[in-house]
């Protein structure tokens, strides 16, 4: 970035490590800069990203915040996801984004257990290897009290079978204990 500061694949992967560092502002600044630069000046797949990268970041900033970063960033955050959904409608990018908001967010704002549940089951199957969507469900139901332990989890990404990851990801981390995530708090 020293050299190049306006490149692209070196801003988004800069601003996915803001986001798994928990560094949420950061990695809104660096999503923000890539947008900016305007569609014409990358390829499609890092517009995308871009826009899951900015809509997963503001998410986590309305989630971890009070009321008003509930209403600064939350109301923001099916923005980019239909933004990125509108170019591609297909991405497992796009499936797991959605699915993640439907797992977090209020019922009143657009929460669903079970379109969160679908647009996961959905990543899986457009893209088995893509690891988050995998993994996800069986956090979440390890965070609810679904299961004590990690170990526990009876199909983890690198143990599930790529045959059926949807089929998996169902019969082993929601099979069962789906009843009780829909009672259980949103994380």
């Amino acid at each position: 970035l020293e050299e190049e500061p306006s490149f692209v694949p070196a801003l988004i992967t800069l601003a996915y490590v803001k986001f798994t560092a928990m560094d949420f502002g950061s990695s809104v600044a660096l999503a923000e800069q890539v947008l900016d630069m305007g569609r014409s000046k990358m390829d499609t797949s890092n517009y995308v990203r871009a826009h899951l990268i900015l809509a997963g970041s503001k998410g986590m900033l309305a989630h971890r915040g009070g009321l008003v970063a509930k209403m600064r960033y939350g109301l923001r955050v099916m923005k980019h996801i239909r933004a990125a959904e509108e170019i591609q409608p297909d991405s497992a990018g796009v499936y797991y984004g959605r699915g993640l908001f439907h797992l977090i967010a209020p019922a009143i704002a657009g929460g669903s257990f079970e379109k969160g549940e679908q647009d996961l089951l959905n990543a899986v199957e457009k893209d088995p290897l893509f690891a988050p969507e995998r993994d996800r469900p069986a956090r979440k139901i390890w965070h609810t009290g679904g299961m004590s332990h990690r170990d526990e989890w009876p199909c983890r990404p690198e143990t599930c079978s790529l045959a059926s990851p949807a089929k998996d990801l169902v019969a082993a981390n929601l099979g069962g204990t789906a009843s009780a995530l829909r009672r259980s708090p949103r994380l």
